[in-house]
């Protein structure tokens, strides 16, 4: 098929999902999405404790 044209679209029959599964399928990508962000932002600040900790460390104003 070279082109699909919109009356070919029109036509097709597509399954779709029931608005309770697709609520459902919302809700645990939302909740998975906030996770990966909570997790991204305590991934940055145990970054930059360790980027000040080293820094501490090399400068001398810690001992080891």
């Amino acid at each position: 098929m070279e082109a699909i044209q919109s009356s070919t679209l029109k036509e097709l029959m597509l399954p779709v999902s029931p608005i309770e599964e697709q609520e459902y399928m919302r809700n645990i990508y939302k909740n998975l999405f906030e996770k990966i962000e909570s997790v991204k932002i305590y991934l940055e600040k145990l970054q930059l404790q360790k980027k000040g900790l080293m820094q501490d460390l090399l400068t001398g104003k810690v001992r080891v």
